[in-house]
């Protein structure tokens, strides 16, 4: 089943790494074969990664989850399906292959094997038999695509990357086979995207004292009513992007919206 979460907050939180924890013991029914949590800070390039395997309740202290702090977090529990349980199989995947990209997945991509030959083939380092890397590496690729189309100024320019992340979520949709639902970051435009293909996936926004604004998207309804009661209907072939402050839906398969 799996379960995947992304949240996104206005300011730096110190304490990052406890909500993140919260949010993943929520998950553990969702997954307890591996947990998993990247957060990343006030530096594009910088992504803090710390995965292993072992259910929520266990790991968000060994791995050292709840010292962690940024305003990013991409994280996942697993329950294994594709590839063995392993840490190189757990989520998220950290991938800087043809360009800078992290993400999760949930759900099952059932051309995995096929998708995993194709980017070896186009020089993709491919760690682990995990569908789920095989996702973000799917985005990455296009996202690269997309932005080699742009002079080198215009490669770390927001909006081109913005426009250009929105292609390659189309592109590697009608790629991918199967029931998931993914939450994937570019760490220099510090923007994250939220998928529905086929799973369950839930959106929210809100404000806190310590973070400011947020937003959050999550497999698990009640994980983001941890954090609020303001939920953003998603239908199924739709993605969200979104900042702490703004959000906007779309559709994968036209790259149509609402």
């Amino acid at each position: 089943m799996c379960g995947v979460i992304g949240l996104v907050c206005e300011h730096h939180r110190n304490d990052m790494g406890q909500v993140a924890a919260e949010l993943l013991k929520t998950l553990e029914y969702r997954g307890y074969d591996s947990t998993g949590a990247a957060i990343q800070g006030e530096r594009d390039d910088e992504v803090a990664l710390a995965k292993g395997v072992g259910a929520p309740s266990a790991m968000v202290d060994e791995l050292g989850i709840t010292r962690m702090a940024g305003s990013i977090f991409c994280g996942q529990v697993r329950w294994a399906t594709f590839g063995a349980v392993t840490r190189e199989n757990s989520q998220p995947h950290v991938v800087r292959c043809k360009t800078f990209l992290y993400g999760a997945h949930n759900g099952n991509v059932t051309n995995c094997d096929d998708l995993k030959a194709g980017l070896t083939s186009e020089g993709h380092r491919v760690l682990s038999d995990n569908d789920g890397e095989m996702v973000v590496h799917t985005i990455e690729h296009f996202f690269a695509l997309e932005l080699e189309r742009e002079t080198e100024a215009q490669r770390i320019d927001h909006g081109t990357r913005r426009r250009a992340m929105r292609a390659a979520i189309t592109r590697a949709s009608a790629r991918l086979e199967g029931s998931f639902a993914a939450v994937v970051v570019d760490p220099i435009s510090q923007r994250m995207w939220a998928i529905k293909s086929g799973s369950s996936l839930y959106f929210g926004f809100g404000h806190d004292e310590v973070g400011g604004r947020f937003c959050i998207a999550s497999s698990d309804l009640s994980s983001v009513l941890k954090l609020t009661r303001v939920l953003v209907p998603l239908r199924e072939g739709e993605f969200v992007e979104y900042t702490a402050d703004a959000y906007e839906i779309l559709a994968t398969r036209d790259g149509g919206g609402r």
